[in-house]
């Protein structure tokens, strides 16, 4: 779980090699001390970057037809649950929804790599 964190984080500060944009934006997760949620938040940054350079791509016209489609399944199943990460008040339950959003975002950032080359 600590590398999944860890690769969130690094996720959200690094610019994807091959962004259309400008000058990346770097996104910095401050200390959490509610328990539980500190994961949730890295998962949200790393989606948010993932999701951002995937919406570049497809507004771009880089990233069209079947393959914008499984984007937007992805982008879908991912707010579901990070919606649902975070209302609940289980530590076990937001630990999971945690990790798949993790796995759901990896699966978004591996339609986007080389998409933009």
């Amino acid at each position: 779980m600590k590398r999944l964190i860890l690769c969130a984080a690094l996720a959200a500060c690094t610019p994807h090699p091959t962004s259309p944009g400008g000058a990346p934006v770097q996104q910095v997760a401050d200390k959490v001390v509610i328990k539980g949620t500190r994961g949730l938040i890295l998962a949200e940054l790393g989606y948010e970057s993932a999701a951002t350079f995937a919406l570049d791509l497809i507004n771009a016209g880089i990233i069209k037809g079947e393959t914008a489609a499984k984007v937007r399944d992805l982008n879908a199943t991912i707010t579901n649950l990070l919606v649902k990460a975070k209302a609940t008040t289980d530590a076990a339950q937001r630990a999971a929804l945690v990790a798949q959003a993790f796995d759901q975002t990896f699966k978004l950032q591996a339609l986007t790599i080389g998409a933009g080359k």
